[in-house]
């Protein structure tokens, strides 16, 4: 069984592209764009899994900002949290 914390280097060949890229991006430290790339990957695949089942009537565009409002609410927290720790 794969711990969650470790998941995405597990299942994802460019994780340490991601991680890099919100970083630089950012300015996050990385253990807080991992945070941030987690959070957003367990969203993201919760979604994922609603289209599959069939369940989701969320068009494209709802979906889309469904994403885009998880992940500016994400980032935020995630600076205030990185600010505490300074």
């Amino acid at each position: 069984m794969v711990d969650l914390d470790n998941v995405l280097p597990v299942i994802d060949d460019n994780s340490g592209k991601v991680l890099a890229s919100i970083q630089n991006t950012y300015g996050l430290s990385q253990e807080l764009s991992y945070k941030l790339y987690q959070n957003l990957w367990i969203f993201t695949h919760g979604i994922a899994c609603l289209y599959a089942t069939g369940v989701s009537q969320l068009t494209e565009e709802e979906a889309s900002a469904r994403l885009t409002e998880v992940f500016t609410g994400l980032l935020i927290q995630i600076k205030i949290e990185g600010k505490k720790d300074d």
